[in-house]
């Protein structure tokens, strides 16, 4: 990432081998992805702008002293398991009446 743009660095001219050069940028646009990912999540939560949200994400980082791109992952991973908690039915709490059991509550009936 460059200065407070928001956007990925240029690749670096070769003057590393095939294989390093390739991993790196692998990494690069890995890192791009889930930073792009967590301005997202921050954009939507605070609806705030691209500049803004990025502007979070390196405060934290600075403040945390933790890099940019695990700032970024963490939030996501967070995200992620957030909506998956809300996202998945809690086998303890009872089903909404007829809910699963073949029987509508359309009918009028009441389970009878």
């Amino acid at each position: 990432m460059t200065g407070g743009s928001g956007r990925c660095s240029p690749i670096r001219p070769p003057s590393r081998s095939p294989a390093r050069r390739s991993g790196e940028l692998h990494r690069s646009l890995a890192s791009c992805d889930v930073i792009a990912r967590a301005k997202g999540i921050l954009m939507e939560r605070f609806r705030i702008p691209d500049p803004d949200a990025f502007a979070m994400l390196v405060k934290s980082s600075q403040d945390t002293n933790i890099k940019l791109v695990d700032v970024a992952t963490w939030l996501v991973d967070d995200a992620e398991a957030t909506y998956a908690r809300q996202n998945t039915a809690d086998p303890a709490r009872p089903a909404p009446s007829g809910a699963g059991d073949g029987r509508s509550d359309d009918s009028g009936h009441h389970g009878r």
